[in-house]
């Protein structure tokens, strides 16, 4: 069984770095802000028996974070393991790092496999009529040794159930996995085998992933979802980022102008890692000024041009060097896309507003969103002809080099 561990520690003084964590998740929960509803039902789905809850939503929205609240707060008898999936060639090799971290050993390895036999107890002549059946548990035990054997999941299950461990076992980045790795479709075959056995397991597994659903991090290999289900993570309200705000400043004894507050909550987004990026770099800009109980307009400043570095090397990396690039053309493009608050704009109608103030012709307009999408930056979707960014933690970040809010504070980065 499952058990959280005791939330009674002292807690040391914290620094700007404690609260602000673009890298890491925050160490506290107050700091895991609205994601309450979540994490109850995260902590639910771990106690009840057969459960292997997904955990999916766009990049940056607070997946990991959530996952790791979790496991932070378990009891000591808990052994907990993060895993990311896209570190690891096969499931072969997955298989082995689990065993690794909860410490079973695959050379030399006891295996208890139970299964019930029926004997039929007759209780006189008519035996269809009055025989009644008796259920007796038969367990076989034998050693197995996988030193030297791919581990199939069949065999992990095998050796999970041989471990007396309580674990709580983590499988992130399941949605960066190339398309011909074995994970997805052994995973999936894994994550069925343990539901039906979950006598036997004292091991809950937890999958996440960017994502809307199942299919995206499975491929469509999960036979049924009713044991394992998906808890979709949305963008954060301004509320949200209002009380980290509040516990922040209150926790450094700093204050934040309600403007520059308002302004990182309307470009984040949603997202809390673009607030955590902007704002770490914020304070760090602070902690190297004379000593201060306010953060300025040129800390702002500052903190969002290092932000989008950093984005553009971590999260966004794939856009790193393209993003210098763009012509003034792709844009304009970009900055009708991420102004407004929707996320889907018709294609036909956003090619000739495009045309139109760029005074150029529909044809080159088109050939600037060919550029867009063959850079990945944006996509289109067929079915209802609309243009929407590929990756949605872009429009934030987008918003910083495309000088949008345009208040005074900074100059374009794209210029010189």
């Amino acid at each position: 069984m499952l058990a959280k561990k005791d939330e009674t520690e002292r807690i040391e003084p914290m620094e700007y770095y404690d609260i602000f964590t673009p890298g890491a998740p925050p160490k506290e929960r107050r700091f895991l802000v609205g994601r309450k509803e979540e994490i109850e039902r995260l902590e639910t789905y771990l106690l009840s028996p057969g459960i292997h809850p997904i955990v999916v939503g766009p990049r940056g929205i607070g997946k990991t974070s959530l996952v790791q609240q979790i496991l932070d707060e378990q009891d000591r008898s808990v052994v907990t393991a993060q895993i990311e999936a896209n570190t690891v060639s096969n499931f072969d090799e997955l298989a082995r790092c689990i065993c690794d971290d909860l410490g079973i050993d695959v050379h030399n390895v006891s295996s208890t496999s139970h299964e019930m036999e029926e004997t039929m107890q007759a209780k006189g002549k008519l035996v269809v009529a009055e025989g009644q059946l008796q259920h007796k548990e038969k367990t076989t035990e034998q050693m197995i040794g996988l030193s030297g054997k791919e581990i199939s999941p069949q065999s992990l299950k095998r050796l999970l159930i041989s471990s007396n461990t309580n674990a709580v076992i983590s499988l992130d980045e399941l949605d960066d996995l190339p398309g011909e790795s074995d994970i997805p479709v052994k995973l999936a075959k894994l994550a069925k085998s343990l539901s039906n056995q979950s006598k036997w397991i004292n091991q809950k597994f937890v999958f996440s992933g960017i994502g809307r659903d199942a299919h995206t991090l499975f491929g469509g290999h999960l036979s049924s979802q009713r044991n394992h289900p998906v808890i979709f993570l949305d963008p954060l309200k301004k509320n949200d980022f209002m009380a980290f705000f509040s516990a922040a400043e209150e926790e450094l004894g700093i204050s934040i102008p309600s403007p520059i507050k308002n302004e990182i909550i309307q470009d984040a987004d949603g997202f809390p890692y673009y607030m955590h990026q902007v704002c770490f770099h914020m304070f760090l800009c602070h902690s190297k000024q004379s000593p201060s109980a306010i953060v300025t307009d040129y800390h702002y400043t500052e903190g969002k041009n290092k932000a989008f570095e950093d984005a553009f090397s971590h999260y966004l990396r794939k856009y790193k060097y393209s993003v210098y690039r763009l012509s003034d053309l792709q844009k304009s493009i970009l900055r009708e896309i991420v102004v407004p608050k929707k996320r889907h704009h018709n294609y036909f109608e956003l090619e000739k507003k495009v045309a139109r103030i760029n005074n150029v012709s529909v044809k080159e307009a088109k050939k600037a969103f060919r550029k867009l999408m063959d850079s990945e930056y944006i996509q289109y979707r067929k079915s209802d002809d609309t243009i929407s960014l590929n990756d949605a933690l872009l429009k934030p970040f987008l918003r910083i080099k495309l000088n949008i809010r345009g208040t005074g504070r900074q100059a374009s980065l794209f210029d010189g």
